[in-house]
């Protein structure tokens, strides 16, 4: 498996989720679910990448683990400086369960001035969103100078 460290450099949100999603891929297949990014391709990531990433990839190994066969769809946008995450699970067999496993990660989304929450469970869907602030200067998930004059699109 990938390390955080080797991926956190990746500037692309759909390419940080593609490189992840390869670490799961085996956990999804003994699932017997699929990951399908629907990102779209050019939304830059100016967040401190090494945090997002591994909070994106906890979160991402807890819906792996917990979602049984299903399709996980995973798509973002931007608003301004505020990045929305969205993975939904068409399986919603147990929605609690993946809420009680990532409540710590809810927490850690916090201290870096995100949130992270189950959205809507609606026509056997459960959606998740994880939103954070994506613009440098902001609190300390920020790092990114170069990238400082790129806004979402």
């Amino acid at each position: 498996m990938r390390t955080v460290k080797s991926i956190a450099g990746q500037s692309d949100l759909r390419e940080l989720i593609n490189v992840l999603l390869k670490s799961y891929q085996p956990v999804a297949v003994e699932q017997k679910s699929t990951f399908i990014n629907e990102i779209p391709e050019i939304l830059p990531v100016l967040a401190r990448k090494e945090i997002l990433t591994s909070l994106l990839s906890s979160l991402l190994y807890i819906i792996a683990r917990c979602s049984p066969e299903t399709r996980i769809r995973i798509n973002a946008k931007c608003f301004h400086d505020v990045m929305v995450l969205h993975i939904k699970d068409s399986s919603s067999n147990d929605s609690y369960r993946i809420l009680s496993e990532f409540e710590h990660l809810r927490i850690f989304a916090q201290q870096i001035a995100g949130s992270l929450e189950i959205t809507s469970q609606r026509n056997k869907e459960t959606t998740i969103a994880f939103s954070f602030v994506n613009s440098v200067g902001k609190p300390a998930i920020f790092m990114d100078e170069e990238l400082s004059q790129l806004k979402c699109a």
